[in-house]
């Protein structure tokens, strides 16, 4: 009678927690232990304890299931733990763990390939990026991450391979289209650099940096000042703290010859961040504006 009022109440808590029930789910599985406890389902109420974030109800879970067995399941619940405690290399190790049982999981590459990256040991990330797509993962982050690392080291062809590869399996998300504006920047190739940072745009989540970026892009590749002011204008309408912003939008006012509206910016960043600000007096952009009446207002 235990054994079938047990199975019955598992298998509520199971589909419960499908559906995302969570409390309710919570409810039947600690009745249900109170029955038995098979190691499975043990396995799923620890899964379901880090889904609800009782990260430490959950620890005692998993750390109890693995001094009975090391099973790549249990030893994967752990190192979800570990990283949520800042304990990434301990978290990499049990994903090592898994990956020397063959156990064959993509979901075990992909997180141990963002602790190597996030730990800087690049080469190895990406060859795990690599294999967790080969084993079927969802590719999409995996080759937007690995595209970021060409990126950040300054590769930027090999970069806008990977990140091209991301926006053919998921062009709406979030950050793809600006990392190829980016990419397609750095390679001095500005209309493309153009095209996705307005694709950017049309996102709800879009760069908060997006509208600096086109705002630079209009400055420096083609010398549309009035483009680059509506951009930078745009920019502080969202963010008016984006000092990075103040200051370009300064040199554009400069070069225009709108020296009062150039005066206005860097005062404005006199104050608030005089680190910026202290670039006017080398700035090459604004060797015209050094001439004028308002700059030496501004210095004196």
């Amino acid at each position: 009678m235990n054994k079938k009022q047990y199975r019955r109440l598992v298998e509520k808590a199971e589909e419960l927690y499908f559906k995302g029930e969570y409390n309710d789910a919570e409810e039947l599985y600690i009745e249900a232990f109170e029955y038995d406890i098979e190691v499975e389902h043990y396995v799923n109420y620890g899964f379901l304890l880090i889904e609800m974030e009782k990260l430490s109800e959950a620890e005692e879970v998993f750390t109890d299931l693995i001094s009975l067995v090391r099973h790549p399941a249990v030893l994967f619940g752990l190192a979800l733990l570990k990283t949520e405690f800042g304990k990434p290399q301990e978290a990499l190790d049990l994903y090592e763990e898994i990956i020397k049982l063959k156990a064959q999981s993509h979901e075990a590459y992909k997180n141990a390939a963002d602790l190597y990256d996030d730990l800087g040991e690049t080469a190895k990330a990406i060859e795990y990026y690599l294999k967790s797509v080969e084993l079927g993962g969802d590719a999409f982050w995996p080759y937007t991450n690995i595209g970021a690392i060409y990126e950040s080291m300054d590769q930027n062809e090999k970069a806008l391979e990977y990140f091209l590869k991301a926006y053919e399996i998921k062009p709406n998300e979030r950050i793809i289209s600006y990392n190829l504006g980016v990419a397609y920047g750095k390679l001095k190739r500005y209309d493309e650099a153009i095209k996705y940072y307005l694709d950017d745009l049309n996102k709800v989540d879009h760069h908060e940096s997006t509208y600096y970026n086109l705002g630079l892009a209009y400055k420096d590749a083609y010398q549309d000042y009035e483009k680059a002011k509506s951009y930078y204008l745009l920019g502080l309408k969202e963010n008016e703290n984006n000092y990075f912003i103040w200051y370009n939008l300064g040199c554009v006012y400069a070069l225009m010859e709108d020296y009062d509206n150039a005066s206005d910016c860097f005062t404005y960043l006199k104050y608030k961040e005089p680190s910026i600000f202290a670039s006017i007096e080398t700035d090459s952009e604004l060797v015209e504006f050094r001439k004028t009446e308002q700059y030496q207002k501004i210095m004196g």
